[in-house]
């Protein structure tokens, strides 16, 4: 699994041509991360790197992994979770920007990403978005 994820990493890394030379995830390639097999229940922050993601359990759907999302968020509100279901595939223009391999719930610092979120924002990458995606990433 964690090669299967390290793959992901690198395909959402990747700047390309179609995306008006940007990854999917901007700034992916430069984060520092910890993978973590956990049950959701056992979900926190983790201290020494930019994002942690675990990967939860596979009989949880997207619905259970929000409502896990929106307590997450209040419970450390100094940080920002991302739901990544299995079930439910996103794409951006094309190129799948979910793992889609099993349930992963990321943690992120908030005031980190809501920086490097005000970066893309002076760009265009943020138009090349479905709104109801954008919506979920950006919360």
């Amino acid at each position: 699994m964690e090669e299967n994820l390290r793959q992901w990493i690198k395909e959402i890394s990747t700047k390309r041509p179609e995306l008006s030379g940007f990854a999917i995830c901007p700034f992916a390639e430069s984060a520092s991360y910890k993978i973590i097999n956990s049950k959701i229940s056992g979900v926190a922050p983790i201290e020494g790197c930019d994002v942690a993601i675990f990967v939860v359990e596979d009989y949880l759907t997207s619905p259970e992994l929000r409502s896990w999302r929106e307590k997450l968020d209040k419970t450390y509100p100094e940080y920002e979770f991302l739901e990544d279901g299995m079930d439910e595939p996103t794409f951006l223009l094309g190129f799948q920007t979910n793992f889609g391999g099993a349930n992963l719930m990321l943690c992120q610092k908030r005031d980190y990403l809501q920086k490097m979120r005000a970066i893309l924002e002076k760009t265009d990458y943020y138009s090349m978005w479905d709104p109801e995606v954008l919506n979920k990433i950006k919360g």
